[in-house]
């Protein structure tokens, strides 16, 4: 701190008036605690010394601190409580976990619990009672209409009442300026966007609530069911994310979690870590033609060659088939890509959410 600060000359101040200066103090980024900032203030016939100093106390945090609304790939939410300052981890009812470091801004609780941290996004694995799954959390909420406005490719996961076969398709969404929001969903999990949707489209109107959930009513098309979902924010992308019991196509009671990405020209690719339904956490190096993956369950690494979907009129979502003979749809946006098996596949049900 400078020994004397600023200085000004104020002709007259009469009695009962103030000045108010503003000063801001630079705090160290690894600074925690109580931080104290005190201001001296002398000015000539003073008549009164002891009331010329002002100390000041905050507490500095680490940014990335709070509570986080968190989606479970098996349908489940919770409330997500993360310390980084104390390294302690809470998902909803459970106890207090701690967690280490795993380099980069990857964070460790177990060979394959872990989670990785976006603006305002966490992505990690956890076991909600059912077995580890990936799952996204945020804290930064759309609450307009205006907001969700755009194109989305989807990623469905669907999760039968009594422990039959799971299932993952792909989708789309779209929402115009009117605030219509359009999803297709082939009965046969072929991906087409609003504008070109075989036999699966539907239209919503949308509102939302205080909190930032969305709920569409069906406005025409194959579903009747209103579906509600949340819009987290992470920089300048977007996601569109729901969990939860409905029905399906079918009628069937199912625990469902979708996830929507903004529809970019391209994916940008890079290595990346997640976790996975087959209940590892993954390494993943993604480009817009391969895709590889070595998980803490597997030795060796499988590869996929990826190419846009034919005639899907989806830009950035791929497909493409393992080397172990699974067929995967890949997508990505912003600080998020999500991987999983196509409906007709040996695949199906398998999610991967990654971050960088």
């Amino acid at each position: 701190c400078p020994v004397t600060g600023p200085s000004m000359s104020v002709p007259t101040l009469p009695a009962g008036r103030t000045l108010t200066f503003t000063i801001t103090v630079p705090v160290a980024a690894g600074a925690r605690g109580a931080v104290s900032s005190t201001v001296a203030v002398t000015a000539p016939g003073d008549p009164v010394a002891g009331n010329n100093e002002q100390t000041t106390t905050t507490l500095a945090v680490d940014g990335r601190n709070g509570s986080y609304r968190a989606f479970g790939a098996d349908g489940s939410t919770a409330d997500l409580l993360l310390d980084f300052d104390a390294a302690t981890y809470v998902m909803g009812s459970g106890g207090t976990q701690t967690f280490t470091s795993g380099g980069g801004n990857e964070f460790v609780l177990g060979t394959a619990t872990r989670f990785r941290i976006a603006p305002d996004l966490v992505i990690g694995s956890h076991d909600f009672g059912n077995g580890l799954v990936p799952y996204v959390a945020g804290r930064s909420f759309g609450t307009t209409v205006t907001e969700v406005q755009g194109g989305y490719n989807l990623a469905t996961r669907e999760v039968p009442s009594g422990g039959s076969t799971t299932s993952t398709r792909p989708g789309s969404a779209a929402v115009d300026a009117g605030g219509t929001l359009f999803v297709c969903q082939t009965p046969g999990g072929l991906p087409r966007p609003p504008s070109n949707c075989a036999g699966g489209l539907t239209s919503y109107t949308l509102a939302v609530d205080g909190s930032g959930l969305y709920t569409a009513t069906p406005l025409s098309g194959v579903s009747t069911t209103s579906y509600s979902f949340y819009l987290l924010r992470s920089g300048s992308s977007k996601l569109l994310v729901s969990a939860g019991p409905t029905v399906n196509g079918t009628g069937a009671a199912v625990q469902r979690f979708r996830v929507g990405l903004q529809d970019p020209p391209a994916i940008a690719g890079g290595q990346l870590a997640g976790g996975s339904t087959a209940g590892e956490w993954v390494d993943v190096v993604l480009s817009s033609g391969s895709y590889s993956v070595t998980g803490t369950t597997n030795t060796g690494v499988i590869t996929a060659n990826l190419a846009p979907v034919t005639g899907s009129g989806a830009t950035s979502l791929l497909l493409g088939t393992r080397t172990d003979g699974a067929s995967i749809y890949v997508m990505q946006a912003g600080p998020v890509a999500v991987v999983y098996g196509t409906l007709t596949g040996t695949a199906n049900g398998l999610m991967q959410i990654l971050a960088p």
